[in-house]
């Protein structure tokens, strides 16, 4: 029997992410889904989500000048948020400490890089529509009759 999460908070490892450092987040996209289990049990699914900080947001022109890059954080939450994901880690239970570890440490875009050839899913791989299936088994277990397909436009391949 698969270790089942609360779903209303992802488990104490997964939220040390809410806590990682201002240069990881912003090499994170703005919406990642991250995959935990094995072919032998049931998959958890959670959302990790990149909020962008602003000095003010009294315009709606020149969001760059207003963005405070430094104070941007990430937030796991359990479930998918969005449809559009642009991040697809799929993890064993075992992988998870190294996957978080690894994401606290990177700085640069060549360490993100190298987290994402060693546990996320990229368009490229050969094997990207068994994820995609695996994906989509998954929500619809989690949402139900809300379930629908995700859309892929703007999910990274670096």
């Amino acid at each position: 029997m698969s270790k089942r999460y609360d779903y209303r908070q992802a488990p104490e490892l997964l939220q040390r992410l809410n806590d990682l450092d201002s240069k990881a987040v912003n090499l994170l996209p703005q919406v990642s889904y991250i995959l935990v289990g094995d072919q032998a049990s049931d998959y958890q699914a959670y959302t990790l989500v990149h909020h962008n900080a602003h000095y003010n947001i009294s315009s709606l022109l020149r969001e760059e000048a207003q963005r405070a890059y430094n104070e941007d954080k990430a937030l796991v939450v359990p479930g998918f948020i969005g449809d559009y994901p642009e991040a697809l880690w799929v993890l064993s239970e075992a992988q998870l400490p190294d996957f978080v570890q690894g994401l606290e440490q990177v700085r640069t875009e060549q360490q993100y890089q190298a987290l994402k050839s060693r546990f996320a899913v990229r368009r490229s791989d050969p094997d990207f529509w068994r994820y995609s299936d695996l994906l989509h088994r998954v929500a619809k277990r989690y949402r139900g009759i809300e379930y629908g397909l995700f859309d892929y436009n703007r999910l990274e391949n670096r």
